[in-house]
């Protein structure tokens, strides 16, 4: 049985380069796959060319990278149940056919995978930094990186504390390996040094102007050394929030989308959060009343996919 395949690709404000990146997705993937692409925050005017390409997509404000990973995260593994994923930017594109394959291999075979640049390759004689054999660097890149489902079970989410932009992957690849995923721990004499796993794969990185800054790099410097400052003894999990409000914020962004979906499975269910009273539940679906689980918890389980009354 081959795995099922989920493709995010972060964006904003770069809506003809997204173009051409979701029509080499298209051109080049031969395994069967679910799109969705996460904007965090783009102008109307570059949403307006998005929906006018029918590109199926997740939208709200500018939140940074980490929560814009997240939405991705959440729709593929919560809403599509994927068993793989692939998270690439607004930058990657495919260059082969079959390009998906090896991030398939890497990730279900070592749990996640990183995107192996020149100099990354060049570290790793004899060059290769396959799906088979992955390159070991320390050095990490974020703009393609790969993991399964069984690894994400250990780890969640991109921590939402980070801001805009800036050592979010690298917090992120360091939970996944902390977990036994991904990259060797090198403990020499109690000094640890992480070695990540990187692919080489079959896509190439265009040029393009970052969206970050120093200043957000440094501001999430700060928040990345009081993480690290963390006991290990705390669960490695990571919610994509962190209180109810941004509970409250990315839920309704990720069922604004599956409303509009044509394969929506959550058709017509509306903001959840501010309508679902569990005694209505209850009343109206007696059979509820009888489980063992809470009615939110029924409700989210088993009433969400039937289409149960609330």
């Amino acid at each position: 049985m081959s795995a099922k395949l989920g493709i995010a690709v972060t964006t904003i404000n770069r809506p003809q380069m997204l173009l051409k990146i979701i029509e080499a997705i298209e051109r080049f993937t031969a395994t069967d796959y679910t799109l969705i692409v996460c904007d965090d925050g783009s102008s109307p005017e570059n949403l307006l060319v998005l929906s006018q390409h029918n590109i199926p997509l997740i939208s709200g404000d500018n939140r940074g990278v980490a929560w814009n990973k997240n939405r991705g995260i959440y729709y593929l593994m919560e809403c599509m149940d994927c068993d793989v994923v692939i998270l690439i930017d607004d930058d990657v594109m495919p260059k082969e056919v079959g390009w998906e394959a090896g991030w398939i291999e890497a990730a279900i075979k070592f749990g996640h995978v990183n995107y192996a640049f020149d100099d990354m390759v060049a570290e790793n004689p004899p060059h290769s930094c396959s799906s088979d054999v992955p390159g070991l660097t320390t050095k990490l890149s974020g703009q393609c990186i790969a993991f399964s489902r069984f690894s994400w079970m250990y780890v969640g989410y991109f921590d939402p504390r980070f801001g805009r932009f800036g050592h979010e992957h690298t917090e992120y690849t360091n939970r996944f390996l902390k977990m036994g995923f991904g990259g060797i721990i090198l403990n020499d004499n109690g000094n640890k040094k992480n070695f990540y796993f990187v692919y080489r794969g079959k896509i190439k990185i265009l040029d393009s102007t970052s969206n970050g800054s120093t200043d957000e790099i440094a501001k999430n410097q700060v928040i990345y050394d009081s993480i690290n400052r963390e006991s290990d003894d705390n669960s490695l999990f990571r919610l994509p929030w962190t209180d109810k409000e941004q509970q409250k914020s990315f839920l309704n962004e990720i069922f604004n989308k599956l409303s509009g979906s044509s394969f929506n499975r959550y058709r017509n269910v509306g903001p959840i959060y501010n309508e679902f009273k569990p005694e209505d539940y209850v009343a109206i679906n007696p059979d509820v009343g009888r489980s063992t689980l809470s009615p939110w918890e029924h409700f989210f389980e088993f009433g969400l996919k039937e289409k149960r009354s609330f």
